[in-house]
């Protein structure tokens, strides 16, 4: 019998002895704890000592931490999660890990818990992250990776993109990385806004811009700039133009130069109808002109014929003498 009644309090003990460490408070109190950098057991807390590692500026003076922690008395490994008695709703968490006497604690981290949250370091999020309010960026923003775009009129949400041979492009077959600006207003079926879009190419750069209506369709203009061959479809109006030459036509007045006699100009515009070295009306009609070399060579001709008529008024002049 008393080897039974023994049993039973070796057996209540050994309960009591594996419970102690948890806590069940309902109403009452919970335990005050001076600094939360002690090597505490698992429960909940209370402090209204001023912390020596503060997880809040300012710091509200009453604070309350939940602790969990291994069971072995020689580490002090703990995971804590702490708030303010009163102040606002933030709550913050934090790891602290090592042998007794020696362990090393992580930074605080807040959860986002509130209307407006504030976060201290870099933060890294493996998934989409979907912004209803406002984004402020402080310092710098980095996007690993843009989304993909299948159809460009069917873009309405602000964002980085990126396409091949993507449908409505500025060009086909042709890789894009391009900004996507939407109204305040827009949805799935309204894509009211702005895209600007770069071609794939290290050596010649292409930008495109272009405003969207509320189907997300809109006119692709190409950005002028001064690297390569640049194509306008429409009128260039501008109140001056300066136009690079090679070089000019001066030697036409060397003494040296040889002008063709009228005779022989005579016979070449009956037989090509048009000037010597211009090229005839269904060449230029079909290539278009090169404006440097079109009106250099409008300066030679003009010079050349300069010379006629003043070869013209030598002979008038020797006529009128006889």
């Amino acid at each position: 019998m008393r080897t039974y009644s023994f049993s039973i309090i070796l057996l209540i003990v050994g309960l009591f002895s594996n419970t102690v460490k948890a806590q069940q408070i309902g109403y009452s109190s919970v335990i005050g704890a001076n600094e939360f950098n002690d090597v505490l057991q698992s429960g909940i807390y209370t402090s209204g000592e001023t912390q020596s590692d503060i997880f809040e500026y300012p710091s509200y003076l009453w604070k309350y931490l939940l602790v969990m922690r291994q069971n072995y008395e020689l580490t002090n490994q703990q995971f804590q999660l702490a708030t303010n008695f009163a102040g606002d709703d933030r709550v913050f968490f934090r790891k602290l890990d090592g042998p007794v006497g020696n362990w090393v604690s992580t930074p605080w981290y807040e959860f986002a818990t509130r209307g407006a949250n504030t976060f201290d370091g870099k933060q890294t999020i493996n998934g989409d992250v979907s912004i209803a309010g406002t984004a402020q960026i402080g310092e710098r923003l980095l996007i690993n990776k843009p989304n993909t775009v299948i159809n460009w009129n069917n873009l309405w949400q602000s964002g980085f993109y990126d396409s091949y041979a993507a449908i409505n492009a500025p060009e086909p077959s042709c890789w894009f990385w391009g900004i996507n600006m939407n109204h305040s207003s827009n949805n799935p079926a309204y894509r009211y806004g702005g895209q600007i879009a770069i071609r794939n190419t290290s050596t010649y750069p292409t930008m495109y811009f272009r405003s969207t209506d509320t189907n997300g369709e809109g006119t692709w203009a190409k950005v002028l700039h001064s690297v390569g061959d640049q194509d306008i479809n429409g009128t260039l109006r501008a109140y001056e133009v300066k136009v690079c030459l090679n070089q000019g036509c001066d030697y036409v007045f060397d003494n040296d130069y040889k002008l063709m006699n009228l005779n022989d100009l005579n016979t070449f515009v009956k037989t090509n109808k048009h000037l010597p070295e211009v090229a005839p009306a269904a060449a230029m009609e079909a290539e278009g002109i090169n404006l440097s070399e079109m009106n250099t060579l409008l300066l030679k001709k003009v010079e050349e014929l300069t010379l006629y008529i003043l070869q013209q008024e030598e002979r008038i002049k020797a006529l009128e003498a006889k």
